[in-house]
């Protein structure tokens, strides 16, 4: 099975080296030459273009706040562009030719993955300005820092010339690209994650869109993409929101236990939430934000961190909230945390450090300044 899993690996690393070629020699200096719009940006969703995350929310807000400016959501998904139906809000579905005109033309796209660069986009948005805004703030290691510092099995990728050779390919295939502006929420950030990170001319202070909380609620937009049958809490009830790739959230049942479905938007149901629970996910940093107990719920602390990823950060030091082990553990830290809260302090500092004290609700103002 592992000779199949490599030549499988191998084929498709061939086919992206194959798909590069086509792109640098006959997209890119097209691309290069067709004129651009100022006005015109492309918003791109993580994982094919999902509504979720910080480009939904981004798009929520820009579209109110800036007629100036034409923005265009781009997905690869049929669920997302169906949600757009008999909207006036724009959506294109890539690689239709008008989503690779609007890409060619476009002068800005804002993105909060890297999964932007798949299927060629990469080489249409040749010559636009490409803002970074990421999907989190936590203590995991991301891209060049992951790059440099990989785990377990995987942990010979990091050696000096494999990493060299790594950095080469991936600036033949497009992978490794120079931004425009890496959007942070803090100068703790900037300085220790995004810039040891990404490459790029800038790596402004903006705080993330989809953590103004305040400033969507009346946006209908806004509740798209989310399981809004859970939006009203009624004692004690448990509303699970997995990672896409998790397999066995569909076993998990009962009278007051809530499974979002892995796609949907999680975001405008945090506020309406007492407590969050959750692992290693950056999640719990925007929840901050709320100033409401958070707690960490980790039976498998040292399998993740030796075999999966390695953290930048001594986690202890980046955890404000008890840390359970099993679940007799985890309901009865909730208990206490719910009866008295004595982590408040611990929150504070956490915070002020993701986000050095900044308005969340002007984060959309900020990227749009970068984009004029």
């Amino acid at each position: 099975m592992s000779v199949v899993r490599w030549l499988i690996e191998f084929g498709q690393l061939g086919l992206s080296f194959l798909g590069s070629l086509l792109g640098w020699v006959l997209i890119a200096p097209i691309a290069s030459i067709v004129p651009k719009r100022k006005d015109w940006v492309a918003v791109i969703g993580r994982q094919h273009g999902k509504f979720l995350d910080n480009a939904k929310h981004f798009y929520v807000q820009a579209c109110s706040s800036e007629p100036g400016l034409r923005f265009v959501f781009i997905t690869e998904r049929s669920d997302t562009f169906a949600l757009f139906a008999g909207s006036s809000h724009e959506v294109l579905r890539y690689p239709s030719v008008r989503s690779i005109w609007f890409l060619m033309r476009c002068a800005s796209a804002v993105v909060d993955s890297t999964d932007w660069i798949r299927h060629l986009r990469r080489f249409f948005l040749m010559r636009a300005r490409v803002l970074q805004i990421w999907h989190g703030v936590g203590f995991k290691r991301i891209e060049l820092d992951k790059w440099r510092n990989e785990a377990g099995r995987y942990r010979w990728f990091s050696n000096r010339r494999v990493f060299s050779l790594r950095i080469l390919f991936y600036r033949i295939t497009g992978r490794l690209v120079r931004y425009a502006a890496v959007c942070s929420t803090s100068t703790f950030y900037r300085d220790e994650v995004f810039s040891k990170a990404f490459l790029a001319d800038r790596f402004p202070i903006t705080g993330y869109p989809r953590n103004a909380f305040a400033a969507t609620t009346g946006s209908k937009l806004l509740w798209w993409n989310v399981d809004q049958t859970l939006a009203e809490a009624n004692g004690w009830e448990f509303v699970f929101k997995f990672h896409p790739s998790e397999r066995n959230a569909s076993r998990i049942q009962g009278r007051h236990l809530h499974v979002c479905h892995p796609d949907s938007d999680v975001y405008p149901l945090l506020p309406k939430s007492h407590a969050l629970i959750t692992d290693y996910s950056s999640i719990y940093m925007d929840y901050l934000l709320l100033d409401r107990p958070v707690l960490f719920f980790i039976p498998t602390a040292d399998t993740y961190l030796q075999a999966d990823r390695e953290v930048q950060f001594d986690i202890s030091t980046m955890m404000p909230g008890p840390v359970a082990s099993d679940w007799p553990d985890l309901l009865a830290s909730l208990t206490r945390q719910l009866l008295q809260d004595g982590y408040a302090s611990e929150r504070e500092r956490v915070r002020r450090m993701a986000f050095d004290d900044q308005s969340q609700e002007a984060a959309v103002s900020r990227i749009l300044d970068l984009i004029r």
